[in-house]
């Protein structure tokens, strides 16, 4: 056989191997649950595809050249032979890839939770619901007597109920193999509680839909020590898992799974990701709307992406809504009798991120701590009765009413600052936007009864304004006040003759608990100054080590301390590297803001 017709049958082969390992990559991105995150999916399809290049490339000239030769193939012989070759390892390698997986078993083409009921022991007399211990439900894939690997569940302790005077605690977690067996754990376990093998087929059926018996249970039904006892049932993805009701409302939960959730605020907790179904009084409530991209396409959403309740008005509820694949905008629900009334608030954004609009720091700094996990009804957000600030509106909760506007287009927000302040009447409250050169800062007042907005010039100096993200009622009523109009409205103007603030720095956390400490706007005197104070208040060091390191280092109380000094920004500050117990920074921060605030490094500030 000639050169050619070997070269020939090379490539026919690589382009074969190299859609089968792009189309078996893919199939395993899926079994194995590879991340996307950065391309990652992409890279490793792509990477796959060309290993099933050059193995089909090797093949077709081996074939070719040496058993084409060997055994007397003419062209089309040794171009199926090859064929034949490589279409096998595919299928070999496939399916050993696919029996090694962990490939979630279906029911009628979908995924299923197992939900669980854990019955306590009749000597517990206090509900679970009182229990401050977080804790998680995890499946575990058992062969051998040796647990594989686990996925985590909910276990839902404040929905626990008594009866037949027992508590019974209900959770979920997802059916993530078909492989091993299934234990089941509640971690932490409460004391007593042990594990429980699921007696339930590797391909659950319609059998598995009702309720199992409780288990452990005697093989003749004789009662057993008092102890903790489980129950379970599969439930499709496409149904609800949960249900909870709410004065009027029912909100069933519908799950595909549970995630870890941490903010870049070093919040952690365990997530659901899902939808919610809404009934009241029985009647499902279904919202007409448009999509979110765009007002013209009309959608009918007949469940929500999350839910918040409005306890100062049962009746009432915050629907960011929702079909199977689409979000859309937020609405106002409420009720009078029987008929349900539905009024549009805003476009779509997790509801859990909207502020109040309040005067009070206390109430201002408490809400920036709230944290709602996804997948769960809100009942935080909105628990104190007051104002709640959208993108073009206001919900006032009790009553509950909108209230909407619209920003001149000439007007630059910035998103990062929640709204400052609200006028004597609540008719006025007050933004952080951008001046014309978008580098320095006003104020921003919307009057939303007459759908008017107004901007006010901020002294930088004056103000002493750093760290924007640091802004808050405080600063504002200290310098601003609101002047009454001789039409009884209200309009935010700069005090007169008022003492300065004491400068101070600001505080960031994020994933991890990771902490920094900036000052700002400062150079490089603040940065010298900032290593003096901690060389002869803290007793900071440094080392021929510390020296070496990247950035500028001193060691304080053992641990490693970066102080930093960023130019482009203008932000002096301390950090520490991340993993470690970062706590120390907090310290720094408390002791440097004390030093601010005796003035002796006013001058260092730049404006």
């Amino acid at each position: 056989m000639s050169w050619l017709a070997s070269i020939a049958i090379a490539l026919l082969t690589a382009a074969v191997g190299l859609m089968l390992g792009g189309y078996l990559a893919s199939l395993a991105v899926g079994w194995y649950r590879v991340s996307s995150f950065e391309g990652g999916a992409g890279y490793f399809v792509v990477g796959l595809a060309l290993v099933g290049f050059v193995v089909g490339l090797a093949l077709g000239l081996f074939v070719s050249r040496v058993v084409a030769v060997s055994v007397g193939f003419g062209f089309w012989n040794a171009f199926f032979a090859s064929q034949l070759t490589i279409v096998g390892i595919a299928a070999i390698v496939g399916g050993i890839a696919r029996l090694a997986a962990d490939v979630p078993p279906t029911l009628g083409g979908e995924a299923m939770l197992l939900a669980v009921e854990i019955r306590w022991p009749a000597s517990a007399a206090v509900s679970p619901a009182t229990d401050t211990t977080p804790r998680r439900l995890r499946l575990y894939s058992v062969a051998g007597g040796t647990a594989r690997n686990s996925r985590e569940g909910a276990l839902w302790t404040e929905d626990a109920r008594r009866e037949e005077g027992r508590w019974i605690v209900p959770g979920a977690v997802a059916v993530y193999t078909s492989r091993g067996g299934r234990l089941l754990t509640i971690e932490p376990q409460p004391e007593g509680a042990k594990g429980w093998l699921i007696p339930m087929p590797a391909h659950p059926g319609k059998a598995q839909l009702a309720w199992s018996p409780w288990i452990p249970r005697s093989r003749d039904d004789t009662p057993l020590p008092d102890g903790f006892t489980m129950r379970f049932r599969v439930v499709p993805v496409s149904q609800p898992v949960r249900t909870e009701t709410f004065g009027p409302w029912e909100i069933a939960t519908v799950a595909n799974g549970f995630y870890d959730y941490e903010t870049t605020d070093g919040f952690h907790t365990l997530a659901t990701s899902g939808r919610f179904l809404i009934k009241h009084r029985g009647h499902a409530v279904t919202i007409d709307g448009t999509s979110e991209y765009g007002d013209t396409l009309r959608v009918r959403f007949d469940r929500a992406a999350s839910v918040a309740l409005l306890p100062g008005a049962p009746d009432a509820l915050l629907v960011h809504a929702a079909t199977d694949l689409d979000t859309g905008p937020v609405y106002l629900v409420t009720t009078k009798g029987d008929h349900v009334r539905i009024e549009l608030v805003s476009q779509g954004l997790p509801l859990s991120d909207v502020p109040p609009i309040t005067n009070d720091m206390v109430r201002f700094q408490r809400a920036r701590a709230t944290r709602v996990a996804p997948g769960t009804v809100d009942q935080a957000t909105f628990a104190e009765p007051g104002v709640y600030y959208f993108h073009d509106a206001v919900v006032t909760t009790n009553p509950p009413a909108v209230r909407r506007f619209t920003t001149p287009s000439d007007v630059t927000l910035d998103p990062n600052v929640r709204p400052l302040g609200i006028s004597p009447d609540g008719r006025s409250f007050v933004r952080l936007g951008f001046a014309d050169d978008h580098e320095s800062h006003v104020l921003v007042t919307t009057d939303v009864e007459r759908n008017t907005t107004l901007t006010v010039p901020i002294d930088a100096a004056r103000t002493r304004l750093g760290a924007v993200s640091a802004l808050d009622p405080e600063w504002l009523t200290h310098y601003y006040e609101w002047h009454r109009e001789g039409d009884g409205s209200y309009r935010l103007v700069a005090r007169e003759q008022v003492a300065p603030l004491p400068y101070r720095g600001t505080v960031t956390t994020s994933s991890g608990a990771y902490r920094e400490y900036h000052v700002e706007p400062a150079g490089d005197a603040m940065f010298q100054a900032l290593v003096a104070f901690l060389r002869d208040e803290m007793g900071a060091t440094r080392s021929t080590e510390d020296e070496r390191a990247v950035g500028y280092r001193v060691t304080v109380e053992g641990q490693h301390v970066y102080v930093i000094h960023d130019e482009s920004t203008r932000r002096v500050g301390v950090y520490m590297d991340r993993g470690v117990d970062s706590r120390l920074v907090l310290e720094v921060a408390a002791r440097f803001d004390a030093a601010l605030a005796t003035g002796k490094y006013d001058g260092m500030f730049l404006r």
